[in-house]
């Protein structure tokens, strides 16, 4: 008995659906492979940011603390007051030297 073109197409239709049910069954398993797999450094890696951040927020707590919050995009310091000190020393010394009370730095 021959098939004809359209009975052809119908079990083409039902034998793809198959294979594709199928193939998602596969594709469940391979992913419950993989996550199984990974689980363990899923883990770790999770454990490491959030140790991350704990750290990340000591570091900018220590630099609120230590007045270090003021750098530029360079690095360097723009205000603190070491800094301050040192620019308020270096001002006194300019308004002696230019009120004439001072003749050398």
């Amino acid at each position: 008995m021959r098939l004809s073109k359209t009975e052809k197409d119908e079990i083409a239709k039902l034998y793809k659906c198959q294979r594709a049910m199928l193939e998602q069954d596969i594709q469940d398993e391979l992913k419950i492979e993989l996550d199984s797999g990974i689980e363990a450094h899923v883990k770790k890696v999770k454990e490491l940011r959030e140790q991350a951040e704990i750290h990340e927020d000591l570091i900018k707590k220590y630099k609120k603390e230590n007045g270090f919050e003021d750098l530029d995009r360079y690095g360097c310091m723009r205000s603190h007051p070491r800094i301050d000190k040192f620019r308020a020393e270096t001002n006194a010394q300019l308004m002696k030297l230019w009120s004439g009370e001072a003749t050398t730095i």
